[in-house]
């Protein structure tokens, strides 16, 4: 019985091993990887699925292909790994890649301040803050308007309009929005 169990064992176990494909030494060549771009876009969040690339060797067939090095998908930046596929005779194939993972894209168009009802107040403006008591307390006086390059509406401008930017306050002293200030030249 023990005969038998050993017979089947050296049977079966003899498909297993790549030493029987080649003779020792003789698989110098590393696989290639599977790959038709080495410039990969995603978003901040998204990470990237690498598996669908494999890597071929002529002795050992499919291999599998591993990615080295650090991609931190939470932080925009430019990332520079590499692909590698190891064939069973240790013979290794690296690439290089780069990843780019962006911030959401968002669109460049400026979307135009929410329309404030004037009731009645197109004369003027009563409130004791008022900077020019003759325009509507909701209206950002002229000569404040014509200090800023450019003006971003709401709390979102912020974001829109960057680092140099500043509150910008309607006539009655209430916030508007934000902007950025004309360089003096």
């Amino acid at each position: 019985m023990r005969r038998k169990a050993w017979i089947i064992a050296a049977v079966l176990l003899s498909g297993c091993t790549t030493a029987d494909r080649t003779p020792a030494g003789s698989d110098t060549t590393g696989p290639y990887i599977n790959l038709n771009k080495y410039v990969f876009d995603t978003t901040v969040g998204n990470e990237i699925d690498f598996s669908y690339i494999t890597g071929y060797d002529d002795v050992d067939g499919l291999v599998p292909v591993t990615v080295l090095g650090q991609i931190d998908y939470n932080t925009p930046g430019e990332y520079y790994p590499v692909l590698s596929a190891v064939d069973y005779s240790n013979n290794e194939t690296l690439v290089g890649i780069v990843v780019n993972v962006r911030e959401e894209m968002h669109t460049d168009v400026t979307p135009e301040p929410e329309v404030i009802p004037q009731e009645e107040e197109a004369a003027g403006c009563d409130n004791d803050h008022a900077l020019r008591p003759d325009l509507p307390c909701s209206v950002v006086v002229p000569e404040t308007a014509e200090g800023y390059e450019m003006l971003y509406y709401g709390t979102d401008g912020l974001e829109r309009c960057g680092e140099a930017c500043e509150a910008v306050y309607r006539n009655d002293g209430t916030f508007w929005g934000y902007g950025r200030k004309k360089e003096d030249h």
